[in-house]
């Protein structure tokens, strides 16, 4: 990126193609604020992958450090849309598959 503003030299390397969806990071509970039951509940936070494609992360990265903060479980996906039918499957699969806590 700074190479493109012109704040650096071009290394030469190619651009990479991002998946339509994925995983972008997960962060661990800070506290038992928000445990019921003695496990920490979950939060998702989901976005779309031009903030990842862009670098523009910094709200979507204190939004997960504030809910880790308050005793939250957290998975930060990304996604290219969510009207494409096989990233609202893999949103699915990724829901389906994590344990539920009761509330």
């Amino acid at each position: 990126m700074r190479s493109l503003a012109g704040l650096a030299e071009d290394d030469g390397a190619s651009a990479e193609s991002l998946p339509s969806c994925g995983i972008y990071r997960t962060a661990a509970a800070k506290s038992d604020a928000g445990h019921a039951g003695g496990t920490p509940r979950k939060a998702w936070v989901i976005f779309y992958r031009a903030h990842l494609a862009a670098g523009d992360l910094e709200g979507i990265d204190a939004l997960i450090a504030a809910l880790a903060a308050a005793g939250l479980d957290v998975k930060a996906l990304f996604v290219a849309s969510l009207k494409n039918d096989a990233v609202a499957a893999w949103l699915a699969q990724m829901m389906d598959s994590t344990p539920r806590t009761s509330s």
